[in-house]
């Protein structure tokens, strides 16, 4: 087998299934499944309703029934092709999900509050993402146990 980079994410994997935009479509149902969990976890008397790597892996491993090590190394090596897509081309899009893109701040002056004093705040560049129209639909029918 000839691993050769993905056009879509510049992944190289010989496998379809470890392809990077696989794994991420595979864990966006098993994340919402986790944040339909009755069970929030309790941190400084709230509920939290964070997801972590360690939960994706586990959960994906239990699916697809594999070894959590090498879900782990799957996993890492998504994030970090996505990271690399991000920081080399500044936009990343993931059909059916959303956009990530890095978008430059222009500096700007702001004010100390408690010097009431203005403060320029240099030009920085921010990561951010915009919904796709399916995750978009399905914000619309979520409910969030209040905080």
């Amino acid at each position: 087998m000839s691993a050769k980079p993905s056009a879509r994410c510049g992944f190289a994997s010989p496998y379809k299934a470890f392809d990077p935009v696989v794994i991420f479509r595979m864990a966006a149902p098993l994340i919402a499944q986790r944040c339909r969990d009755p069970r929030p976890r309790r941190v400084n008397g709230k509920d939290d309703l964070t997801v972590s790597k360690k939960e994706i892996v586990r959960t994906i491993a239990e699916e697809m029934r594999l070894d959590q090590a090498i879900v782990k190394e799957v996993v890492q090596r998504t994030l970090d092709s996505m990271l690399e897509v991000i920081a080399t081309r500044g936009r990343l899009e993931l059909r059916n999900f959303g956009v990530f893109e890095i978008k430059r701040r222009a500096s700007r002056i702001a004010r100390n509050p408690r010097t009431n004093q203005e403060v320029r705040v240099p030009a920085k560049h921010v990561l951010t993402f915009r919904a796709g129209k399916n995750i978009r639909r399905k914000m619309q029918h979520v409910e969030l146990p209040r905080q």
